[in-house]
């Protein structure tokens, strides 16, 4: 039997929850091609990451401030930490990852570590709210996860039992995986007290939930955007420790990759990967 694609949840808007319109697009070309990870700085600077470009920043308007020279191209996400340093995954077979200051310049680099010698590199990193930085590494089999101080200096990993794809931290602290096997789970820093967030109510069947990247709010919404049918971004929110459905922020017929709140959480951005855009919801 035949499986239609799954029509999109209805766009219910709890009262707990801001109804997010689409205000404007950054068109990325001709200086970044296909943009896969981005990252919003407290001035308003849009920062993204792309498998062809070095690291480009653009204001909120779309044009471009500078570039992070010497930064690597072919890497999937970005991070910005509470001192306004950007945290960069190295490109493929380099096992590091870098730390910029605000103005692009480097600071240092760290290896990342697995288990064996096989080529790897960071698929994600995230910043907690002390400024510590966590680091996925699932590239080519991988399946580790280290926490790292501000510095960079390792604090602790651990192996998980699938290849984390993309990674963000809650307000408390606690680290939102998404894996290659298709599911997204909430543990602590430990990889400890693991649960499974729940796919859409919407999407039938699981081979139509593909969460990619993540990214949460201060109130503890959770935006995820899906690869699988229907591409599109949908929304949770935390209540009672458990990340429940909220409704579908938008469908749409590109391919979404990254997301980032503002600073001040009034604009949502999504990567459109297909189309080289970025696009905002306020």
């Amino acid at each position: 039997m035949s499986q239609s694609v799954p029509s999109t949840p209805p766009h219910t808007q709890p009262s707990t929850g801001k109804k997010w319109k689409e205000c404007g697009q950054i068109k990325t070309t001709p200086h970044v091609e296909e943009p896969s990870g981005i990252a919003t700085h407290p001035n308003g600077d849009v920062a993204l990451t792309s498998d062809w470009s070095p690291v480009t920043v653009f204001s909120r308007n779309g044009d471009v401030k500078y570039v992070i020279q010497g930064s690597p191209s072919s890497i999937l996400d970005i991070a910005i930490s509470p001192s306004n340093k950007y945290i960069i995954p190295s490109e493929h077979g380099i096992n590091e990852f870098y730390i910029y200051d605000s103005q692009g310049v480097l600071v240092s680099s760290t290896p990342t570590y697995n288990i064996d010698n096989k080529p790897s590199r960071p698929t994600s990193v995230a910043v907690d709210s002390t400024g510590r930085i966590i680091v996925g590494l699932g590239y080519n089999g991988h399946k580790t996860v280290s926490i790292h101080q501000p510095d960079g200096i390792l604090i602790s990993k651990y192996e998980m039992t699938s290849s984390p794809y993309n990674l963000t931290c809650t307000p408390d602290d606690k680290l939102i995986i998404s894996f290659d096997d298709n599911t997204l789970q909430v543990m602590d820093q430990s990889g400890h007290n693991a649960s499974i967030i729940q796919r859409p109510p919407g999407i039938q069947y699981s081979e139509y939930w593909e969460p990619v990247y993540v990214c949460c709010s201060k109130q503890g919404e959770l935006f995820v955007s899906n690869m699988g049918k229907p591409e599109a971004v949908y929304r949770y929110m935390c209540t009672g420790g458990e990340y429940k459905y909220l409704d579908c922020i938008t469908r749409m017929g590109y391919c979404p990759h990254g997301i980032a709140l503002s600073a001040d959480e009034e604009e949502l951005f999504v990567v459109d990967c297909t189309s080289s855009l970025v696009i905002r919801f306020r």
